[in-house]
């Protein structure tokens, strides 16, 4: 894992020392866009989606196409629909994720995340 203090000095990027992660905007979906890459660093890639929820679900069928079914999904939702919908819509690995209490207050509805499955 690398610092994010260290990842964004490599990118010209200055930050706060203090500095515990860093977001950025996910961009075009695709193979060669980084940003579609699972990477196990202190760099959370944000993808957004306009429109019905299964657009989301779209965005992450896509990206779980790019780094394979080896990956875990999770979601912070208070819709029981939107839960399910993303549940029974994709194909992946490993056991539920969660984001911590404190993150979980301060994000809206429709966070979606993907990272891998260390265990």
């Amino acid at each position: 894992t690398c610092p994010a203090v260290v990842l964004a000095k490599a990118a010209g990027v200055k930050v706060p020392e203090n500095t515990q992660f860093i977001m950025v905007e996910g961009g075009e979906i695709s193979p060669d866009n980084q940003f579609c890459k699972n990477s196990s660093t202190t760099l959370l890639s944000l993808f957004t989606y306009d429109g019905p929820f299964s657009n989301a679900v779209d965005i992450v069928r896509s990206l779980l196409t790019i780094e394979g079914r080896g990956h875990s999904v999770g979601i912070n939702s208070t819709s029981d629909k939107n839960i399910n919908e993303l549940a029974l819509g994709l194909e992946v690995l490993g056991g539920q994720h969660c984001l911590g209490e404190h993150l979980s207050e301060t994000l809206s509805e429709h966070n979606l995340g993907i990272a891998s499955d260390s265990h």
